[in-house]
């Protein structure tokens, strides 16, 4: 055990790794420690003994609605937001990296006090673009794939308490995006869908609507495909939410309209 007698924090902060190695300050680290300040990470997954198999049907899907020209979806739907005059949508913790002059900074409520059953269940629809002449690709065994499609425009529909989050409106959602994609010529159709219990494509009641879908579009193909369950931060949708998040963050979303203190809920 190294014993440094009279150290402030300074000091043996001067003896970890530098914060970042490619700004000059790095160089007054002495890196005698292979340790340093880390942002927190949210990368694990439950593990699954199907995890390869979900995750290869993904990828063949999307390299399929490369090959073929598809229109993709990646569907999902993000944490609720809390509505209040005196509550963030968001934590509270969620960092704020917006400018604000010295004396008008972000100034928050010491407690929470969210309207009793008023949230918001932001839905969200990824477009993912295929190219007309995709590139084929080579992996680190040598063999060939399509690139996958590439990230495009995002749709957010927000539903309240009285708007149930059900694959019904899902696909109410989905069949007036697809109106422009039959205009485009483009009769195939990929959606990327989280396992949760309103996607879940194991489910006898959630197979009929997406047939319903198919039949009432008159596409040539459908296909709905998932990630394994634990494993949905694969879903390219889910990028998307860090950004939601940071852009509510220091708002207050009010229950009321102008002029207006209370609120009447009927339960």
């Amino acid at each position: 055990m190294i014993f440094f007698p009279s150290t402030d924090d300074r000091t043996v902060a001067r003896m970890m790794m530098p914060p970042n190695q490619g700004r000059k300050s790095s160089t007054v680290y002495r890196q005698t420690f292979d340790a340093r300040v880390m942002p927190a990470i949210n990368k694990k997954n439950v593990g699954n003994e199907d995890d390869h198999f979900y995750t290869a049907r993904a990828n063949y899907v999307l390299e399929f609605a490369s090959m073929v020209g598809a229109e993709v979806l990646a569907m999902d739907n993000k944490d609720k937001i809390k509505v209040g005059r005196t509550t963030l949508a968001v934590d509270r913790r969620t960092r704020n990296k917006r400018l604000f002059p010295q004396d008008d900074r972000p100034n928050y409520y010491d407690h929470d006090f969210p309207t009793p059953k008023y949230l918001l269940t932001p839905c969200g629809y990824l477009r993912l673009t295929t190219a007309e002449d995709p590139a084929v690709t080579t992996d680190e065994h040598g063999r060939k794939h399509y690139a996958h499609p590439e990230v495009g425009p995002s749709f957010l529909v927000n539903r309240g308490p009285h708007d149930e989050v059900t694959i019904e409106t899902h696909i109410g959602d989905v069949l007036q995006m697809v109106h422009s994609m039959v205009a485009a010529r483009k009769t195939i159709l990929v959606l990327i869908v989280d396992g949760g219990c309103d996607y879940n494509i194991n489910h006898p009641a959630k197979e009929i609507f997406y047939g319903r879908l198919f039949r009432d579009t008159n596409l040539d193909g459908l296909v709905v495909t998932s990630y394994c369950p634990g494993h949905s931060s694969l879903n390219p949708i889910e990028r998307l939410w860090g950004q939601v998040t940071k852009a509510l963050s220091s708002v207050y979303l009010f229950d009321t309209l102008p002029g207006i203190k209370y609120l009447f809920v009927l339960l």
